[in-house]
Formats: C-alpha cells, sequence, structure tokens
C-alpha cells in the first residue's frame, strides 16, 4: 500500500512533506552565538580585560563591515541615479530602507553584515551602458575611498587617533573594491564583476540581465503578471549564465496555467515551494500567499488554506494587494462570502488608489473574480436550500 508521500504528486503542498529551510547567508544574531559565547566565558573565569578586548575586537569588526559595506552601497545608489534608475530598496548590515507605494520604510534585518541596493529602469533605453555604470558604482565607491584615505594618512600628526581610522579604511575599503571585481560567484550570489564581465562579454547573459531588469520595472509599476512581456519573462526566468535555477522558470509556468489547469498548476506550484530556499523573507512570504490561495479557491481545503496562511512571518511586509487577495480567498473556502466580497472591495479599492498602470490592467481580473465569487456563493446557497 503506497503511502501518502509517495500517492501525492505536491508532497510539499499537501503539507506532507516540510519546506526547504531558508539559506542563511553572512553573519546573523544565529551564527554570533559563538562568540557571545566565547565573550562570556572569559567574563566568568574573571578574566575582565579578554572579555572587554574581545567585546571590542567584535564591535570594530561590526562597525568597519557597516562603514566599508555603506560606503559599497552608497556608490552603487549614487551611480544608479545618475543614470536614472529609481530607488527601490538599500540594505546595509541590520538596516533596510524601503521606498514602496511611495512610501518610505525603515525595517530591521536579521543579517549584521552585507548589504545589497535594488533600483528599477524607469524606461527601456540605453539599458546596458546604465548597467554598467550602476554596477560598477559600488567597486568604484570603496576604491576611491580606499585612494582617498591612504593619501591623507601621510598629512596626519603623528601618534592622532584618526591614523589608524583612516589606514583601516583605506587598506579594507581598497580589498573590498578588488574583492567585488571578482568575476566569480560566491554560492547563489554574483559578484559585481561577475555582471560586469557579462555585460561587457556575453551577449546571452547581457540579455538575461536587461531582461531581468525589464521585468522588474514591469513589477514595480504594478502592472499584473499576465501582461507582462512574454519574450522577456521567458528569458529573465530561463537558467542561464546569471539564473541558475528554474525557481523563476517554474512561477512563471504556474501563472500561466493557474486558471486554466489547477493539475498543471499545482505541479509548478509544488516546484516553486521545493526550490523556495534562497527566497528572502518578503518574497518567501508571498509564495506561502500563493500556496493559501491555491490551497483554498482551486482546491476548496480549509484546514489547509489556514496552514498555509499561518506559516507566513512577516504578514506586514508582504504586498497589501496579494494578502488581501488571499484573505478573500480563505473567506470563501469557509463559506464566508459576505465578508470575502467585502475584502473584494478593499482590493478594488486599493487597485483604484495605484495612480498606475496596474488599474487598467488588474482591475478586470479583479472585477471577473468577484463575480466568481458571486457564482460561488449562489451555488453554495442553492445546495443548502436544496438539502435542507
Amino acid at each position: 500500500m503506497a503511502s501518502p508521500l509517495q500517492a501525492s504528486t505536491t508532497p510539499i503542498l499537501d503539507l506532507l512533506k516540510p519546506l526547504p529551510k531558508p539559506q542563511v547567508d553572512g553573519f546573523t544574531l544565529r551564527t554570533f552565538i559563538p562568540v557571545i559565547l566565547v565573550i562570556v566565558f572569559p567574563i566568568l573565569t574573571g578574566n575582565a580585560l579578554l572579555a572587554i578586548f574581545l567585546i571590542g575586537l567584535v564591535l570594530a569588526f561590526l562597525f568597519i563591515s557597516f562603514w566599508l559595506t555603506a560606503i559599497h552601497e552608497l556608490g552603487h545608489l549614487l551611480a544608479g541615479w545618475s543614470v536614472g534608475l529609481r530607488f527601490e530598496q538599500l540594505e546595509v548590515g541590520p538596516l533596510r530602507i524601503e521606498h514602496e507605494s511611495g512610501l518610505w520604510k525603515l525595517r530591521a534585518r536579521r543579517h549584521l553584515t552585507g548589504g545589497s541596493t535594488h533600483m528599477s529602469l524607469d524606461r527601456i533605453l540605453r539599458v546596458r551602458r546604465r548597467l554598467i555604470l550602476f554596477i560598477a558604482g559600488g567597486p568604484a565607491a570603496n576604491l576611491l575611498t580606499g585612494v582617498i584615505a591612504l593619501l591623507v594618512l601621510p598629512m596626519l600628526d603623528n601618534g592622532s587617533f584618526l591614523q589608524p581610522i583612516f589606514g583601516w579604511t583605506g587598506i579594507l575599503s581598497l580589498l573590498m573594491g578588488i574583492g567585488n571585481l571578482s568575476t566569480k560567484r560566491i554560492g547563489r550570489h554574483i559578484l559585481d564583476g561577475f555582471k560586469l564581465r557579462t555585460l561587457l562579454t556575453s551577449k546571452e547573459g547581457t540579455k538575461q540581465l536587461i531582461a531581468i531588469y525589464a521585468i522588474g520595472m514591469l513589477k514595480n509599476r504594478d502592472i499584473d503578471p499576465a501582461q507582462w512581456n512574454h519574450r522577456w519573462a521567458r528569458i529573465a526566468c530561463l537558467p542561464g549564465e546569471i539564473v541558475q535555477n528554474t525557481y523563476f522558470a517554474d512561477l512563471l509556468a504556474y501563472r500561466a496555467t493557474a486558471d486554466s489547469s489547477s493539475t498543471t498548476a499545482a505541479l509548478h506550484l509544488e516546484s516553486c515551494l521545493g526550490g523556495s530556499g534562497f527566497l528572502d523573507s518578503k518574497a518567501r512570504d508571498e509564495l506561502l500567499l500563493e500556496a493559501t490561495v491555491f490551497t483554498a479557491w482551486y482546491r476548496d481545503d480549509a484546514v489547509k488554506a489556514d496552514a498555509w496562511f499561518k506559516r507566513i512571518v512577516r504578514p506586514n511586509q508582504v504586498e497589501p494587494f496579494l494578502r488581501i487577495r488571499a484573505e478573500v480567498a480563505l473567506h470563501c473556502v469557509h463559506g464566508r462570502f459576505s465578508e470575502a466580497l467585502r475584502k473584494c472591495e478593499d482590493g478594488l479599492a486599493l487597485i483604484q488608489d495605484l495612480q498606475q498602470s496596474k488599474t487598467a490592467l488588474c482591475e478586470p481580473s479583479w472585477l471577473e473574480w468577484r463575480s466568481e465569487i458571486e457564482q460561488r456563493r449562489d451555488q453554495t446557497f442553492t445546495k443548502q436550500a436544496t438539502s435542507t
């Protein structure tokens, strides 16, 4: 007799198999636990001087890492602004600054080191040249800072407290700039040097990078994925020099089949869930929202839909429209059609408030979904009346 796991073609979606654990890179509070234990040990043994020295060493490491990362990411940001790119998100150490739906948000990250700068295209014009300048801005900022710091160093008075600051800043900033020009990958991360080499020497890789930024532009304009340029989406999602997994191809295939074939769509969604380990917390939560909608609306399974929705870690950080969509599906699967239709109105109001392209593209499909909810409500009431 086959086990439930063997019988199911979508064991993760059916909650028979766990989601892959999120991949965590860099230093986090959890990875610092051994460091904290090393510091606590000399305190417990009465060696206060050693404990103070270790604490100072850790704080110096975190400060230098934050400072050099900030220089690097600000280099990307200024270079991006200079060529007309639009700001989306800046991460430096434990801080994240976002600009979303016209609002600025400051959030905390669980990473203590590292960073990233996300900017989007304003238009499809001279994309390759602008991306080269944007990507080169980070390493250039580190190299320039390093050179300036080392040139200023001899001008400082001997014994000045600024000497070690400028000295270490100069050396480490140069090393960081040179390191980021490496043309190799580090795990799932692509260094600036790899992207620059791709844009300068690879036609296929350049095409994929440009397609990724073009799709990002459509997404940031809140255009319904169903209306995305299919050629851009296909090039951006297929595994290649930049993309080395099938997650985005599976997600694209799921979106193409979600309304037409629930069986095929379930298989694609299962593949997405199975490959979700590399996603950041926001993207992972949005995928869980999609699993909530699918199990509620297409499979009419209230228990599994509730379970998926409860797995969302930071519901307030996901796109409000996606959260409303999931809540509508949950109300429907529980037979709360009045609440579902009220939530539908909230979603419609949100669409109409967006002064962007999504209003024209998404509103018809949302209204069509509302009509389907009304039909499902009427069918349910008819069945209940017949049974009684």
